[in-house]
């Protein structure tokens, strides 16, 4: 009895579904129909009238359009032209800006520790290649113990004491630290298993940027005049081809002749037919 009346639901659900597609359908089609029909008896209307013009009133209509239609080419190639100018000058100024910041660009980080073309942060403090020789160091427990010992003696307490009870055991052969010295602080990091790689690249990467800061300033300065030169260039080139474009449109805007002949043509005619029309 219940699978009945389940079906039998199903049955007058589909039937109810298949109604409303009938319906939607014949909407639709409708709709097509009464547009098809609105676009003929635009189309229609529009030759009839234009059939229905004199010869002068027919040389009106199409100057007007042919007007209109330059125009309206002329203002879009316009619009196209500057926008097409909008990326390319944005490029040229993105890479003004690099430009001014060579020298004081991030190179990369290991841990906490920060590494700037001109400078260094830790967790101790930051320090300016400028200002003083820096060098960092990746090495054994024991290694560093034996020929650091100056500058570990300057390291946080609780890592350096670790660091040296390490480098009096077996495993001070095996146990890696980077070293970052610098007149002001020293920084003492223990790596971990899988870490040496790392750390060796940023220690080289360190040492690098401390022994190369003297030739960022003469680098950023032809740099940032190439770029500027570059952005010159690029607004330049700009300009013209806005300007060239706006002449353009100024000019086909001025071009009235055949509009005005057509217009003056019209006129009369539409004078003289206000005039002879009875009181």
């Amino acid at each position: 009895m219940r699978e009945d009346g389940v079906v039998g639901s199903r049955e007058l659900l589909g039937g109810v579904m298949s109604q409303t597609a009938i319906i939607v359908l014949v909407v639709v089609g409708v709709v097509a129909v009464l547009a098809v029909a609105a676009y003929i008896w635009v189309v229609v209307g529009k030759r009839r009238r234009i059939a229905a013009m004199t010869p002068e009133e027919r040389e009106f209509h199409e100057a007007k359009k042919q007007y209109d239609e330059a125009v309206a080419l002329a203002e879009k190639t316009l619009k196209t032209t500057v926008e097409a100018w909008i990326q390319p000058v944005k490029t040229a100024e993105s890479a003004l800006a690099d430009a001014h910041t060579i020298g004081t660009r991030s190179l990369g980080s290991y841990e906490n520790i920060r590494l700037f073309e001109d400078h260094v942060e830790t967790p101790q403090g930051a320090f300016r290649f400028e200002n003083g020789s820096v060098e960092a160091t990746v090495d054994t427990a024991s290694n560093l113990a034996e020929s650091k010992e100056g500058a570990l003696s300057r390291a946080d307490q609780p890592v350096f004491e670790e660091l040296v009870s390490r480098s009096s055991r077996p495993e001070g052969a095996l146990s890696q630290y980077l070293l970052i010295e610098t007149p002001i602080f020293v920084t003492l990091v223990a790596l971990g298993a899988d870490d040496e790689a790392d750390a060796r690249q940023f220690s080289l990467s360190v040492n690098g940027a401390a022994t190369s800061v003297a030739g960022h300033e003469a680098s950023r300065e032809l740099a940032v005049a190439n770029a500027q030169a570059d952005l010159d260039r690029v607004r330049a080139d700009q300009e013209a081809a806005v300007a060239s474009a706006q002449t353009e449109l100024d000019a086909v805007r001025a071009d009235t002749q055949r509009l005005d002949a057509a217009r003056g043509a019209v006129e009369p005619t539409t004078a003289d037919s206000a005039g002879s029309a009875p009181v």
